[in-house]
């Protein structure tokens, strides 16, 4: 599976249902910072996660998973900055330098 549709075949279907059964938030929050993070230690890319989070956005409890994982909110006034290092920050040539020796 590519990793960056895993917002479409887990992420989604997980906090769809979620929602869809009324889960808690505090539930909702602490289940998919989970998914998340699993996600993440798979590959899944920042915008890969941008993407799942522009389509929960208006659901408070998933906003709060994502910035448990360091996902930048949309509503911060530093967004576009905090997700264009995001990016930069995972260009192969980024990811070779922080595994450079130093």
């Amino acid at each position: 599976m590519a990793w960056n549709s895993a917002g479409d075949t887990v992420f989604g279907p997980i906090a769809e249902i979620l929602l869809k059964c009324d889960a808690p938030p505090e539930f909702v929050t602490s289940t998919l910072t989970a998914v998340i993070d699993g996600l993440f230690h798979n590959d899944w890319g920042y915008d890969g996660a941008l993407s799942s989070l522009a389509e929960f956005a208006n659901h408070p409890a998933v906003v709060a998973a994502f910035r448990n994982n360091a996902v930048p909110d949309p509503d911060d006034p530093e967004y576009a900055v905090i997700v264009a290092d995001l990016e930069l920050a995972a260009t192969p040539t980024a990811r070779a330098l922080d595994n450079s020796p130093t």
